[in-house]
């Protein structure tokens, strides 16, 4: 009857799993199918060489900046619209220069996030993010300057 609840009798793996490690070098994840390709000793013939390690890949070099300049022109582009419906449509220089300051930045993202799509194989999700919110911003002030010269 006991016979079933005895779970280290016969399967070695399962002895592996269900067993804590008592010295280095006998748990089961510090086997080489589970260990990266370069800290390994030997190769085994089950792993592909070939496969990209999407834990080590490093972020995309442009990435960081561009989600930077995106949210900066973000915030920029938040306080020029705040101001002007202070103003009530009639704003100064600054409501100006925080605006043309919004139009540089998600441009400035814009280009970066970009450039950063050059680099292989790299972490991406910044870029797309920048350019992502970049991108709206210069919609945006495309289709604000558009509507302005057309007034």
């Amino acid at each position: 009857m006991f016979k079933f609840l005895n779970l280290f009798e016969k399967d070695e793996d399962r002895k592996k799993i269900m067993a804590p490690a008592r010295t280095k070098g006998e748990a089961i994840l510090e086997e080489a199918k589970f260990t990266f390709p370069e800290d390994r000793k030997k190769p085994m013939a089950d792993i592909n060489e070939n496969l990209i390690n999407y834990i080590k890949k490093p972020m995309a070099k442009g990435g960081i900046t561009s989600t930077f300049c995106a949210f900066i022109g973000l915030i920029f582009l938040y306080i020029a619209y705040y101001l002007n419906l202070f103003y009530k449509g009639s704003p100064d220089m600054t409501v100006s220069a925080l605006g043309f300051s919004s139009f540089l930045f998600s441009a400035s993202a814009l280009w970066f996030g970009l450039r950063s799509f050059k680099n292989r194989p790299a972490k991406y999700w910044l870029s797309f993010l920048g350019v992502g919110i970049g991108g709206i911003q210069f919609v945006i002030w495309i289709t604000v300057v558009f509507i302005g010269y057309r007034a």
